[in-house]
């Protein structure tokens, strides 16, 4: 459960980041300061990392790291979602390959988990 939560407060972090991104039109610390999509993402970053520290003492790094995987899959959908992007086909193809990956390593360790 902490290693679902960990990823999505990341993914989370994400789309406040490019939100940030997209209200922002020059780079300046004052720019960053005053953004507060950035301090939000900073928010769920810091949510994170408490969740995976969590995480990371129930699993062993190899089995906690791999669900991280799931961060790629996620992100895809924001940007279809959220920000209205296309993926093509590779991309697709990626995360099908990601999710095959995640399967063949769970089935190997559903005994550790």
């Amino acid at each position: 459960m902490m290693i679902l939560l960990s990823v999505l407060f990341h993914s989370i972090a994400t789309v406040l980041l490019k939100i940030g991104a997209m209200h922002m039109s020059t780079i300046s610390i004052f720019a960053l300061l005053t953004n507060y999509y950035y301090f939000g993402s900073i928010f769920f970053l810091f949510l994170q990392a408490i969740t995976w520290q969590k995480a990371l003492n129930k699993y062993a790094l190899n089995v906690a790291y791999l669900f991280t995987t799931l961060y790629y899959p996620i992100t895809m959908i924001n940007g279809i979602l959220i920000f209205g992007e296309t993926p093509v086909w590779n991309n697709y193809l990626g995360i099908l390959l990601i999710i095959a990956g995640l399967l063949i390593n769970v089935r190997s360790i559903s005994n550790k988990l």
